[in-house]
């Protein structure tokens, strides 16, 4: 019979066998555990990779999301274990190993089959809002208000700045719809990114959503006082001459608007009066003054923040004096011929000194260069525009009427002019 010479000779044919050096390593085997059909975020997997023999040396596993993972190993099976974190971890996965040959170059086996690990992503991200205005002022109320799209799913809500929940507040509402958290006085502590989420309960787990987009808030300083400053400086002006405030405030993210007070009361402007925007701030003019307007003046300034109007403490006062018209009580007395028509090249030099609270006036037409009066208040008339400005020495305030120049704060010095005054030289009231 030949069967048994049959299974003699097949008995000495060469068995080719995974770990022949001359032939290339087969494929691995890769499983998943545990296996389901879909993974949720925080879930743990594990991907095990199996070589059918040799003398292996480490193992490679890859994702379609583009990671890979080398391990040096010599066991036959290797598994890599990792927490689902987002839907870049799921997708195909295979594996492969590398085999050691001594005296050759190792050898690296072709990938695993694919397996694909499906994860469930997480839930939408919710709406913040903040009102009444992201921007605002110490001391002012702020809603963080969150909204998450329809669902039936329980939910939980948080706010947080930064990266820091924030639990200083009252909240209102809840449901799976949102959330709102209320601050009842924001402080410079606020100023920073706040974004929310919500967490879905999943197969009994809390699910975290994606956050809301950020959202800056700034809180600011209240506003300062403003400055109110007087036209002319002194606050000292003559019956029928013009008076000009102005209240200026640093020009900050808010609507504003200025008011204007004397002695307390605001004032109302009347016929005449003008009250305006001016850069910064805001003027109130009197073209032609009344003693009834002398006093304290003061001015505030109120910004509207989150539709209310928010009131900043007022101004210094600034005392407004009002005098006597320059033109009856400084100048009648003062004959016509008293300010003399100087020829071409020369000009009309006033000279002022101040005592006791009067004004001394003296002058006539001068050539040349202005003389040296210093601490003298020195003043140069020039006809042709019919205005007067100081050429040297210590100045005086100064105002004009009818053309003409005349001192209220002049510096004190009882010197005698050298020049010839014009006649006659009286001391006028200051």
């Amino acid at each position: 019979m030949e069967l048994p010479t049959f299974i003699a000779l097949l008995a000495f044919l060469p068995m080719s066998t995974p770990s022949d050096p001359d032939l290339p390593p087969t494929p691995p085997n890769i499983s998943v555990t545990p296996p389901k059909a879909e993974f949720l975020i925080g879930d743990a997997v594990s991907l095990t990779c199996t070589a059918p023999g040799g003398r292996v040396r480490g193992f490679r596993f890859s994702g379609s999301s583009g990671w890979v993972l080398d391990v040096r190993s010599s066991r036959r099976s290797f598994s890599h274990t990792f927490n689902i974190s987002g839907t870049m971890d799921g997708g195909f996965h295979s594996c492969s190993y590398t085999l050691l040959r001594p005296g050759r170059a190792d050898v690296h086996s072709p990938p695993s089959r694919a397996v694909v690990i499906n994860v469930r992503d997480r839930p939408s991200q919710p709406i913040l809002v903040v009102t009444p205005s992201s921007v605002t002022v110490e001391g002012q109320p702020l809603v963080f208000s969150c909204q998450a799209p329809p669902g039936a799913a329980q939910r939980r809500f948080g706010i947080f700045q930064e990266e820091l929940e924030v639990t200083a507040g009252i909240w209102e509402g809840s449901g799976s719809s949102g959330v709102r958290l209320r601050v009842e006085r924001s402080g410079r502590n606020q100023t920073g990114n706040f974004s929310c989420r919500y967490e879905e309960m999943t197969q009994g787990r809390w699910i975290a959503s994606y956050p809301s987009d950020a959202v800056q808030v700034i809180v600011k300083d209240p506003c300062p006082p403003p400055v109110l400053s007087v036209e002319p400086l002194s606050g000292v002006v003559a019956t029928g001459h013009r008076l000009r405030l102005s209240c200026a405030a640093p020009r900050r993210h808010f609507r504003r608007r200025f008011r204007f007070f004397r002695d307390g009361a605001e004032v109302t402007p009347g016929a005449g009066d003008v009250i305006g925007g001016a850069g910064e701030g805001s003027e109130l003019l009197f073209p032609r003054i009344s003693r009834e307007f002398a006093g304290n003046f003061s001015c505030r300034v109120e910004e509207e923040v989150g539709g209310a109007w928010l009131e900043a403490p007022p101004s210094r006062g600034v005392a407004v004096e009002v005098r006597g018209s320059s033109s009856s009580s400084h100048w009648s007395s003062a004959p016509r011929w008293a300010w003399p028509r100087c020829s071409s090249g020369s000009y009309w030099l006033l000279v002022c000194a101040g005592r006791g609270g009067e004004v001394l006036a003296g002058g006539g037409c001068a050539r040349g260069k202005t003389p040296e009066l210093s601490p003298w208040g020195t003043w140069r008339w020039l006809p042709e525009t019919g205005h007067a400005h100081q050429d040297g020495g210590q100045g005086a305030d100064h105002a004009h009427q009818d053309g003409r120049q005349y001192a209220d704060h002049a510096p004190r010095n009882d010197a005698e002019t050298t020049l010839p005054k014009w006649p006659p030289s009286k001391w006028l009231p200051a």
